[in-house]
């Protein structure tokens, strides 16, 4: 697991320190590949919500009339932006300008599909920082 070669190289597993730089980033990192975080895909699959695709649809791509968004899901012809990983990550206008910040050979790993490089040991820690920085805008409350 790429994550925990990252962690034992940085010792990070020893000394959880909230302060750390990397601690952030680590989490965030976790909860993307655990499917732990509270994007819409995951919190709207919760409760009576469990049905209703429009509950999973990205509020920046798609309207935000419920009304509108369950009337389209019926339709056979529509297909909803749903707020998911790969949507997130790579093209949600939302983060747009985080990965025209980001490294070029980051940019680069979101642009070919080719996510499984987000996870290699070169690009680890440029991707850290850059799902840390997407969570920090999409959950600006969060304690990350």
């Amino acid at each position: 697991f790429a994550i925990q070669g990252y962690a034992d190289d940085h010792q990070l597993y020893k000394s959880f320190n909230p302060d750390d730089e990397y601690t952030g980033p680590v989490k965030c990192m976790v909860w993307l590949r655990t499917s732990s975080h509270k994007l819409k895909i995951e919190t709207g699959r919760h409760g009576s919500k469990i049905l209703s695709l429009h509950h999973r649809a990205c509020d920046t791509c798609c309207t935000d009339e419920t009304a509108t968004l369950e009337f389209l899901c019926h339709l056979p012809f529509t297909e909803l932006i749903l707020e998911d990983e790969i949507h997130v990550l790579r093209d949600c206008p939302a983060y747009q300008e985080l990965r025209e910040a980001s490294s070029e050979s980051l940019r680069i790993a979101l642009d070919t599909n080719n996510h499984v490089d987000l996870f290699n040991q070169n690009l680890l820690k440029d991707s850290m920082k850059f799902v840390r920085n997407i969570f920090l805008t999409r959950f600006p409350k969060s304690n990350i």
